[in-house]
């Protein structure tokens, strides 16, 4: 890779010009479009047949498209690793770090994961501020989907700031007052009984509940299954 010039990765001040030499050092190697998510893993794409071979439903009775698919696998399996390797060669040891806690099994996902740093490094930078005032929890699906919408604004404005300190209260209340109405009871029970300083951490660290759900995620579950006993209730016959 030494001969394709591609710098080490350490922030957003370098990333575009690693993002095109290792873009190009990838395409040569033929596996960008793994990287790129075009090559799709056969095993997302046919999870019906790819979870019999794991079963062993199938093993004397293979036909000649199962096992081109096996075979196609394999080279797909080869292609991702050796991408991903090549990525995390390229990386500094504190964004490495990173990765690594993430457990990412695809070249895509670290690929995605690492474009939070093309950000211009700065005060002018306003995209992640911009991010995390757009996003919203009635634009997801659920709470997680949101709680990781949200980390990732948040990283992108620390990462504009220049290694200036980040305000962690700022990054709950973004969490907080971005929550719907329905969610004005949540947050007066949850302010009024945290004596501590309010951080984000505070807010989706894992709570008494089943399982170590976040305090966010374990109250949806709570609504759920309240909202699930009220209608049996409905339903049950007067006696």
């Amino acid at each position: 890779m030494s001969n394709y010039d591609v710098p080490v990765l350490s922030g957003a001040d370098n990333y575009r010009s690693w993002r095109n030499r290792l873009r190009f050092y990838l395409t040569i190697e033929e596996v960008w479009r793994i990287v790129d998510g075009t090559k799709k893993d056969p095993a997302e794409l046919y999870p019906d047949i790819f979870n019999k071979q794991q079963a062993g439903i199938s093993t004397r009775c293979q036909t000649e498209e199962e096992n081109a698919l096996r075979k196609e696998k394999d080279e797909w399996d080869q292609k991702n690793h050796k991408a991903m390797d090549a990525i995390c060669r390229t990386l500094s040891k504190a964004i490495f770090d990173e990765v690594r806690k993430r457990n990412f099994e695809h070249a895509a996902e670290i690929w995605t994961y690492l474009k939070e740093y093309d950000v211009i490094s700065g005060a002018q930078s306003l995209e992640g501020l911009k991010t995390a005032m757009r996003t919203h929890y009635s634009t997801c699906k659920d709470v997680q989907e949101y709680i990781h919408k949200m980390q990732a604004a948040i990283r992108k404005i620390k990462r504009s700031l220049s290694g200036e300190p980040w305000p962690e209260a700022l990054g709950a209340q973004f969490l907080l007052c971005n929550l719907d109405e329905k969610w004005d009871t949540f947050m007066i029970v949850f302010l009024n009984r945290t004596a501590c300083q309010i951080q984000f951490r505070n807010v989706v660290k894992p709570d008494q509940g089943p399982e170590g759900k976040a305090k966010l995620s374990w109250e949806q579950v709570s609504r759920r299954n309240t909202k699930v006993l009220q209608m049996m209730l409905e339903k049950r016959p007067l006696s």
